[in-house]
């Protein structure tokens, strides 16, 4: 457990407390690496908002997320 007094190392951080270490990672990713860095975090995000549809608990809307998960449906489908 983590106590209040101990200190966490967060790495290199810039002024306004940007981790710089991971901003220098991903600006060294080739284009399609990013799409793929890209393609796995909108997965994860479709994974996160089906479970929280499938709870049946209100969730808010996120039109942007909407927008993106149809832009892979179709995707999925012209590839097939």
């Amino acid at each position: 457990m983590i106590k209040r007094t101990d200190k966490i190392d967060w790495g290199e951080q810039n002024a306004h407390g940007v981790d710089v270490a991971q901003l220098r990672y991903n600006l060294s990713l080739t284009n399609e690496e990013k799409v793929v860095q890209h393609d796995r975090a909108l997965q994860f995000m479709i994974q996160c908002r089906k479970v929280a549809l499938d709870s049946g608990k209100p969730i808010l809307p996120n039109p942007d997320l909407d927008y993106l998960v149809r832009l892979c449906e179709e995707r999925l489908v012209s590839e097939s």
